[in-house]
């Protein structure tokens, strides 16, 4: 049960990972699996996460660490705010459970 939840899980954040696309790697046609790695990253990480701007961080040093930073945006692209928000979000609803 518990790995269904969290296969389910990183899946969902893999997708707004996709979906946001902070290595332009969508517009090449990487699969939809293509950021599951990163996402199982971010969320070994999220219990010491307190609040979003803490997650874009996080989510911005995974990028770096599997991409380098000369291949993803920027830490100023909105972008990472807004998978930060994303991400965020699917946590609280995780949590209540």
């Amino acid at each position: 049960m518990i790995n269904k939840k969290l296969n389910e899980f990183t899946k969902s954040i893999s997708k707004i990972l996709y979906d946001y696309d902070p290595v332009e790697l969508v517009q090449h046609g990487v699969p939809e699996d293509e950021y599951d790695s990163e996402a199982f990253a971010i969320i070994c990480r999220l219990r010491d996460i307190t609040d979003t701007r803490s997650l874009k961080w996080i989510i911005y040093e995974v990028f770096e660490a599997y991409f380098f930073k000369e291949n993803i945006l920027p830490l100023s692209h909105e972008c990472y705010t807004l998978i930060s928000e994303k991400i965020w979000e699917e946590w609280e609803e995780v949590k209540k459970v």
